[in-house]
């Protein structure tokens, strides 16, 4: 566990420094408040080297852009810290960032997207937005497809330590009754005085 995690948490690794050194950026923690201790972001630059290459990287950028990336640029989102998208830039300013996956769907279908409608990624790798691997659905079509599974849960076909599949996954490969049994031997819940 790293040093001002707290139990839990989680974490993923830390950014490299934009500025190219080859060093990575520190992860910046919380250290007073109710959230002390929790991660309160993901540096992109080691301290000092923000400006190291600014030069640089003006002359590089094409006449009259004012933009630090130009159109067409790419970098990745992390939804969850096991989920990236990966984000195009297709206009100007910071509301010109879309979803790489929603663009090329609109490309394909020659119109703009609706609020309701949602790409799905067939081979559920969200880096990869080949047309063939997406498909337009509804909310409620999307929602469906990912929470009705033929298995017991997305991990197990039964629980682990019992083998049923009659009571509903908790957690950890366990049914809700085998689950409760691990934290009470684990002494996560109080047992009641009767």
């Amino acid at each position: 566990m790293i040093l001002g995690m707290r139990l839990g948490q989680r974490i993923r690794s830390p950014n490299p420094c934009a500025c190219g050194c080859g060093k990575l950026a520190p992860i910046l923690y919380c250290k007073n408040g109710p959230r002390k201790g929790n991660v309160r972001c993901y540096a992109r630059f080691i301290p000092g080297h923000g400006n190291k290459d600014w030069g640089r990287r003006m002359k590089l950028r094409p006449a009259g852009e004012t933009n630090q990336r130009p159109i067409g640029s790419v970098k990745l989102h992390w939804s969850t810290p096991k989920l990236p998208y990966r984000l195009i830039k297709a206009g100007p300013g910071r509301k010109g960032w879309r979803y790489e996956h929603r663009v090329v769907m609109e490309d394909y279908l020659g119109r703009p997207l609706l609020r309701s409608e949602h790409v799905h990624h067939k081979d559920h790798d969200t880096l990869n937005n080949v047309v063939e691997n997406l498909e337009l659905m509804t909310h409620s079509e999307h929602s469906h497809h990912h929470n009705s599974i033929d298995r017991w849960s997305k991990d197990f076909a039964n629980c682990k330590e019992c083998g049923t599949t009659k009571r509903e996954h908790e957690g950890l490969g366990l049914c809700t009754a085998c689950y409760q049994r691990l934290r009470y031997r684990l002494g996560l819940v109080p047992k009641r005085k009767h």
